[in-house]
């Protein structure tokens, strides 16, 4: 097989350090977006790009480079450039990215997964840094990317992975050289994703190409669930059975009968067992809203039920202390639209520079990109925690917490209760 082509997105790479030629050296800043370009003259600096394709090119011999510089020298950038950069990929065929970058900005989410969810479903792989504070990083938590952190070998942090959605530790501490003198990296979940890339590339270069769940798989020493929101939807076919609320879904709907959208869609949203054994191994992502338990029968696809949401929350540490922002109850009756309503609040919210954690315990909640909090199934104490280290994982300013008026709300006392009547 012929060597795989990895694309480095970072603030460029100098050539004179590495062993082997660039591939690509490309600045989608630059106003001409696929004009080839060589190394700036008087940039002998060791800078962040070129570590991690030094790192990248020390554990896998079987890999062509690419340089796409997304970041200027300072190490900022914009969403914008990673869409040119990723559809760049898309037209030169590369599949594996390595993104030792991301943003703790909530707000910058829903932009980023879009541009993500797109471009993967079109067959970019995505290993990406987790930042290296203690918050969710957008890309990285997603889980549709390979998220990855340092740590001393290559294995799964079972707390990482369930709170931040990070798939891999892996080593940073790597040997690099700047002409004929070697130093030795600290701590930075920055160059451990590049180690990663380069387990990727040689499993991809042994096996053929294959999908990130069938990745994890191989990469996994025992079969686990990585995947526990559903997130990553580009386009979908839900089931008619559905009932849904008018608030608008996060994802692209294809409403036309399935055999018709087939090709067009990346996922189904099914609600039955009848529906299961339809659908189950057609070869699409799955979300299940139904009640029942199901367990995951095709290997290379997505597949997300509330059995991964239960796992998550009961796994979830003890919280350290009380919720310390505003905790606030919405109470609602049963001739609203509860999901529209949460959603509109969140928006209301967010135009204020809010971000809001908005949960409610409807299964459904994760298609309008609500937290599900299955009340019912999980201990009330450990969903408070869960809720606890979500918001402060991904910064929240506040709780917002819907029930319908058969819900007595969770085992801690809030700090406003709103109710909410029809008329």
């Amino acid at each position: 097989m012929d060597c795989i082509d990895v694309a480095i997105f970072d603030n460029g790479i100098n050539p004179i350090f590495l062993k082997s030629n660039l591939h690509l050296d490309i600045d989608v800043n630059d106003d001409i977006l696929y004009a080839d370009k060589g190394q700036k003259s008087g940039e002998n600096d060791l800078n962040h790009g070129s570590i991690c394709a030094q790192i990248l090119e020390r554990y896998s011999s079987n890999i062509r480079i690419s340089s796409i510089k997304v970041l200027n020298n300072a190490g900022k950038g914009f969403v914008s450039s990673l869409k040119k950069a990723f559809e760049l990929c898309v037209c030169r065929n590369i599949r594996i990215i390595n993104l030792s970058l991301g943003t703790n900005n909530y707000f910058d989410k829903s932009e980023l997964r879009t541009i993500i969810n797109h471009y993967v479903s079109k067959g970019l792989i995505i290993i990406a840094a987790s930042s290296n504070n203690e918050y969710c990083t957008y890309p990285a938590s997603f889980a549709n990317v390979i998220g990855v952190c340092s740590g001393y070998e290559f294995a799964v942090n079972i707390q990482e992975k369930l709170s931040k959605g990070i798939d891999f530790v892996a080593p940073s501490h790597h040997e690099v050289e700047i002409g004929s003198v070697s130093f030795r990296l600290g701590k930075s979940n920055s160059f451990a994703a590049p180690y990663v890339t380069a387990l990727v590339a040689d499993l991809i270069y042994e096996k053929g190409l294959m999908t990130i769940d069938e990745i994890r798989d191989y990469l996994c020493v025992k079969r686990d669930n990585f995947v526990y929101s559903p997130d990553w939807i580009e386009t979908a076919w839900i089931t008619p059975n559905y009932q849904k609320s008018k608030a608008e879904y996060y994802f692209n709907e294809d409403n036309r009968i399935l055999q018709e959208c087939f090709d067009h869609i990346d996922t189904i949203v099914i609600s039955n067992l009848k529906e299961i054994e339809l659908y189950g191994d057609v070869g699409k992502h799955i979300v299940y809203i139904g009640s029942e338990s199901v367990a995951k029968t095709d290997k290379a696809h997505h597949f997300w039920s509330k059995e991964s949401r239960i796992e998550q929350i009961m796994s979830s540490r003890e919280r350290r202390a009380d919720i310390e922002i505003p905790l606030i109850y919405c109470i609602f009756d049963n001739q609203i639209d509860i999901i529209w309503c949460l959603c509109e609040l969140k928006r209301l919210l967010a135009d204020e520079g809010y971000n809001a954690f908005t949960g409610y315990n409807s299964i459904d909640s994760v298609l309008y990109d609500l937290e599900y909090l299955p009340q019912e199934e999980t201990i009330h104490e450990k969903l408070v925690d869960y809720i606890y280290w979500q918001i402060s994982y991904q910064q929240s300013d506040l709780a917002l917490i819907g029930f319908n008026d058969k819900n007595d709300g969770f085992s801690i006392e809030p700090d406003m209760i709103v109710y909410i009547d029809s008329e």
